[in-house]
């Protein structure tokens, strides 16, 4: 199922994909689907390596006289 969205673009973005697809609005879709589809996936991808190496980062601290364990959670 698809969902239809209107977006307004800047001339310089306009003109620019209308010469590079020959004004085939077609082509122009896809490659904004395209875009999209691969700016959501870098953005997920990142969220999920940020979030792991914090914690392994919080998992490696070494044990000490004020650390219970983890970094972070002493006093």
């Amino acid at each position: 199922m698809e969902n239809e969205l209107s977006i307004k673009l800047n001339n310089k973005i306009s003109a620019a994909l209308t010469k590079k697809f020959d004004g085939s609005e077609e082509e122009i879709a896809k490659f904004v689907q395209d875009a999209v589809e691969q700016k959501l996936s870098d953005s997920e991808d990142k969220e999920k390596s940020t979030s792991e190496s914090l914690k392994d980062y919080l998992k490696s601290g070494s044990q000490g006289s004020r650390a219970y364990g983890v970094k972070g959670q002493g006093w």
